[in-house]
């Protein structure tokens, strides 16, 4: 028996229910609350005595060592699922890129500590993130795609989430 809780165990990435094959260190969920604070007074100076939560913002960073369909498909989705296209009839400038937006599902591996906290992480509103520079290197190493997509929120019952968990 283990002396601590102690986690650790892959999981594999699905985007738009296709494989994005492995990583070079996982794949890595940041989230990021936004608040306003509450600072400089009279009393406490220009100590945050507080702050006033204003929302948040959720990114999924990784670095594909598999450069194939999934993992393409995310820098691809955007733009009609051509690389290289910025723009035609069928994907016009202005349309919402949570309209373009697709799932990300995360699935621990089974028989390790991971399994199950979580077991599965779905983003259903995930997307290539904004002002993101994809940089492809094309020469004789191996070809890694790195990748920043923004979690978009969107409703689940009476809640709005970055994603799911279960």
């Amino acid at each position: 028996m283990a002396l601590a809780t102690l986690i650790a165990g892959r999981m594999s990435g699905v985007y738009n229910s296709v494989d994005v094959g492995i990583t070079r260190q996982g794949h890595e969920v940041e989230i990021q609350l936004k608040a306003e604070v509450i600072d400089e007074s009279d009393l406490f100076g220009l100590s945050m005595i507080d702050a006033i939560h204003r929302g948040g913002d959720a990114f999924y960073n990784a670095v594909f060592r598999e450069y194939k369909a999934g993992s393409i498909s995310i820098l691809t989705r955007p733009f009609g699922g051509t690389l290289g296209l910025l723009t035609n009839a069928a994907n016009p400038m202005g349309v919402l890129l949570s309209d373009k937006a697709q799932a990300l599902v995360l699935t621990a591996t089974a028989s390790t500590p991971a399994a199950l906290t979580p077991a599965t992480l779905t983003a259903s509103k995930s997307i290539l993130a904004e002002n993101y520079p994809v940089k492809i290197v094309h020469d004789s190493r191996l070809k890694e795609l790195p990748i920043r997509m923004r979690l978009i929120p969107y409703v689940s019952g009476s809640d709005t989430i970055f994603f799911s968990t279960t």
